[in-house]
C-alpha cells in the first residue's frame, strides 16, 4: 500500500500541470490538471493505512494468560509474555481478551476502504484509456481479444481490480458476521475470524499491487487532455468569481449572468477561444439592467482552462504550485509512516532475539 502511494505521488509530481477536465457526476465540472487528482488517489489511500495502522496496534495486544474467562490463579506473568512476542500491550480484562473480535474488523474495514479506492480509479482509468476519452494509455496488462483481432488493449489489470474489490466486500462480512450474534465470551465463532482477515490481507495486496503496476507504466496524453476542453465553457466558474469582484455582485447574481452568456454563446456555437463579449453584455443587461463593460480580451483569459489552474490556489486545489506544495508533505508524511512500520518489524525481531536468549539460557541451567 505504501508502493502504492509512492506511485501516485511519483506520476502527480509529473503531471502537477497536465490540464484535464474534472468531472462530477460524469460531465465536465471544472478544470483539473492529473496531478491533482492523483493526488486525491494518494490522499485517500493515506487515510486508510491509519486505520490499519490502528489495526495493527489492535491486533498486537496480548490476549494470552485469560484462561477460560477469569483469569488463573498461577503466578503468571502477561506481562513478560507480551514482551517476549514483541507485542504493544495487553488486553487486561480476561473475559475481554477471551471474546476478542474488534481488532479483527478495523483491520477489514481499512483494507475494504483501501480497495474500494483502487476500485474506483481503476474505474475511471478504464474509461478514460478508451478511444472515447484518449487521455490514458494502459502501460502494464493489455488484454487481448480472442475474437476480434483488432482489438488489442483491453484494461486487464484494471478490471481484475474491479473484481477482487467486489470479494473484498465477502471477507469484510465473513469477519463482521463472525463476532455477530454470538455471547460476549468464549465461542466457537472466534475461530473463524482468521481466515475471512487473512483473505482480505490478501486481496488487498492484489488490489494495490495491480493499481501500483499499472501506474509505473501508465502513458498520459497530456494534448488529448487539454484539447477536449480547450475551447469550452468549463472554466465558467472563474468568469463568475472575478464578475462578483469587480462588480460587487452576489454570487447568485453572476451566476445568471455567465449561465444566459453561456447557453447563447453555445446555441450560436462559439467556442470559448473566440467569445465574444457582446453575448456578455447582453447576459448583464437582460439579468442587470446594465453592461459589466468587460473587454472581450479579458473575458477569454477568464475562460481559459490554464488561467483557471493558475488562479485556483486555494489551500488543496489545483494551482500547480499547491499540488508541489501538497506532495513534498505527503512524502515527508509517508517516509514518517514507513519509518514506523520498520520499527515495528524491529521490534518483533528484537523480541523474538529477547525470547530465545532467555531460553538459551534457561537450557544451559
Amino acid at each position: 500500500i505504501h508502493d502504492l502511494q509512492d506511485a501516485t505521488l511519483d506520476l502527480a509530481e509529473q503531471h502537477a500541470t497536465t490540464i484535464m477536465p474534472g468531472y462530477t457526476h460524469f460531465r465536465h465540472a471544472q478544470p483539473t490538471t492529473f496531478g491533482h487528482y492523483l493526488l486525491s488517489v494518494s490522499d485517500a489511500v493515506g487515510r486508510s493505512t491509519k486505520t490499519l495502522e490502528h489495526g495493527y496496534h489492535l491486533m498486537s495486544l496480548n490476549e494470552m494468560g485469560c484462561g477460560a474467562l477469569a483469569g488463573t490463579s498461577w503466578p503468571i506473568d502477561r506481562d513478560l509474555v507480551s514482551r517476549y512476542l514483541g507485542m504493544e500491550g495487553l488486553i487486561e480484562n480476561a473475559n475481554d481478551a477471551v471474546s476478542y473480535t474488534d481488532g479483527y474488523l478495523v483491520v477489514a474495514c481499512g483494507l475494504t476502504n483501501v480497495t474500494n479506492i483502487t476500485s474506483r480509479t481503476a474505474l475511471e482509468m478504464s474509461y478514460w484509456s478508451g478511444v472515447e476519452y484518449g487521455f490514458l494509455e494502459i502501460g502494464h496488462h493489455r488484454g487481448i481479444s480472442f475474437m476480434m483481432p483488432q482489438k488489442a488493449s483491453n484494461p486487464n489489470d484494471m478490471e481484475l481490480i474491479r473484481v477482487h474489490a467486489g470479494q473484498m466486500i465477502g471477507h469484510l462480512t465473513g469477519v463482521a458476521t463472525a463476532g455477530l450474534r454470538t455471547p460476549h465470551g468464549d465461542a466457537f465463532e472466534m475461530l473463524h475470524m482468521a481466515e475471512p482477515t487473512l483473505a482480505a490481507l490478501e486481496t488487498a495486496e492484489n488490489c494495490s499491487s495491480k493499481l501500483t503496476r499499472e501506474l509505473r507504466k501508465l502513458q498520459v496524453n497530456k494534448e488529448r487532455m487539454l484539447a477536449l476542453i480547450q475551447e469550452s465553457y468549463i472554466g465558467a466558474t472563474e468568469l463568475a468569481n472575478q464578475i462578483v469582484r469587480d462588480y460587487e455582485l452576489g454570487y447568485r447574481t453572476a451566476h445568471e449572468i455567465v449561465n444566459e452568456f453561456v447557453l447563447a454563446s453555445r446555441e450560436q456555437k462559439i467556442p470559448a477561444t473566440k467569445a465574444r463579449a457582446e453575448l456578455l453584455e447582453e447576459a448583464a443587461q437582460k439579468t442587470l439592467g446594465r453592461k459589466l463593460e468587460m473587454s472581450e480580451a479579458r473575458l477569454r483569459e477568464l475562460l481559459d482552462p490554464a488561467y483557471f489552474i493558475k488562479v485556483t490556489n486555494s489551500r488543496g486545489g489545483a494551482a500547480p504550485a499547491e499540488v508541489a506544495r501538497m506532495i513534498a508533505d505527503r512524502r515527508q508524511k509517508l517516509a514518517a509512516a514507513r519509518a514506523r512500520h520498520l520499527k515495528r518489524i524491529e521490534t518483533l525481531e528484537q523480541a523474538q532475539q529477547e525470547m530465545l536468549s532467555e531460553l538459551r539460557k534457561l537450557r544451559e541451567e
